[in-house]
């Protein structure tokens, strides 16, 4: 499953786990945005929240290969405020 599929399983399903949604996430916007830059992988257990914020605007910034913009409009706040209290 990739990071998008991911990301819309979790926001509907709120029984996945933020560290899985935003590892997921993380690590698909890493390789699509980064991916000479390997050292911004993100492990998949332990996630420094604070690193998060940064490629969570990412999303509304994905080239047209990879719109979400007209499926679903994602912020920081509905991704923390729902699985983060």
């Amino acid at each position: 499953m990739n990071g998008v599929n991911m990301l819309y399983k979790g926001i509907e399903d709120p029984s996945i786990h933020i560290n899985v949604i935003l590892s997921e996430f993380i690590i698909f916007t890493t390789q699509h945005h980064f991916p000479h830059n390997k050292s911004r992988m993100v492990p998949y257990n332990g996630i420094d929240y604070m690193n998060v914020l940064p490629y969570l605007s990412d999303i509304k910034e994905w080239d047209k290969k990879t719109d979400v913009r007209n499926k679903k409009t994602f912020s920081h706040g509905m991704l923390f405020s729902r699985y983060v209290r």
